[in-house]
Order: structure tokens, then sequence, then C-alpha cells
């Protein structure tokens, strides 16, 4: 998973710099212990946090099409949210043993289950949880398909626009960009 992170890092300072610069430096270990109080980490999770911790909101690396890349800080945030949350709506789809690694603004999270499983959980669809993946390491390899190759990422196509890089439905062309800093520039 670390060479294709590394890859992935290459790409974005060669096509998409904005981007790029948006990455936080590495977590460190100790950040980890107060999300590691709540809930097991997978170790391709910890990698993901390893690598950088997080995403800036100018220019924000979508780590999954629309999910913002969250820092340690953040999701430990988000954890107790939906936590407490779950208390208000207690058939909503979360559950304790999920990791937020991205939110897309709207209310929906990237998250990872002890099992490492990833799924995008959208709360104002109701209990709807899209399975993603079966580790957060296929993500970063389908990420990196995407970047690479132009491969299809959950519907999406990658694209580079003013040193950022977008996210486009392809039947849709330009029209189908989603620029969603506006909708979460207030929770990074």
């Amino acid at each position: 998973m670390k060479a294709a992170l590394s890859q992935i890092e290459e790409i974005l300072r060669a096509k998409a710099p904005v981007t790029h610069k948006s990455l936080r430096p590495a977590a460190r270990p100790e950040v980890f212990d107060a999300l590691r109080s709540r809930v097991d980490i997978p170790a391709d999770v910890a990698a993901l946090w390893e690598w950088h911790d997080g995403t800036a909101a100018v220019g924000a690396l979508e780590v999954v099409p629309q999910f913002v890349f969250l820092d340690v800080g953040s999701a430990i945030r988000y954890w107790n949210l939906w936590r407490e949350a779950k208390v208000n709506f207690p058939h909503g789809p979360w559950r304790p043993d999920w990791i937020i690694i991205g939110v897309n603004g709207t209310g929906g999270v990237l998250v990872c289950d002890h099992d490492e499983n990833v799924f995008l959980a959208t709360p104002e669809a109701g209990e709807f949880v899209h399975h993603l993946a079966t580790s957060f390491d296929e993500v970063v390899q389908r990420l990196l398909a995407a970047l690479q190759d132009g491969a299809l990422f959950d519907g999406f196509t990658a694209a580079y626009d003013d040193g950022e890089l977008r996210w486009l439905l392809p039947h849709m062309g330009s029209a189908g960009a989603y620029d969603l800093r506006y909708c979460y520039s207030d929770h990074l």
C-alpha cells in the first residue's frame, strides 16, 4: 500500500499541485491514541494517516470521489458526533466500530470497520450504506488506477483543473464536476 500511496503522491504533485499541497504532514503515532481508545484501527487505515494526516480545505484531496480525506482529529470529532446522533436516531446507519475517514459535506461519511470493510454511509438517504471495498488498501489501489489509467472510481473519472483533482461523472462531461469545497471547508 505504501508504494501505491507514493505513486499517488507523485501523480498529484505533477498533475494536481494544489491538491498535493493540501495534504497535511504525516500523522504522529501518538495522535492515534485517542482514536484507538474508541475503536481498533486497521493497519491500512493507519498507513493512510501515516502517509498524510488528512487534507486542508483548499484543493482538498477526495480520497474517494466526493469524500474529503479527514485528519485524525476530525475523524475523532465525527466519531463522537455520530455516536451522539445515534442516541436521537437509533435506526441510523452508524456503528461504533466505524472509523470515519472522509466526509462529503452533506452528512455522508466514508468509513472503515474493524473488519476492514469500507463503506459510504449517507444518512440523508435513511439507512443507505454503500459497500465500496473489502479494505482500504483496495480503495487506494482503485484511486491509483483512476489517477494513473483513467479507470472509473465508483462511477467517476479523475480530471485536473487549475491544479486540482476533480471527479467527473463521465456521462455529464464538465457539467458533472463536483466542487464541494464550499460544503465541507468548515469541517476541515
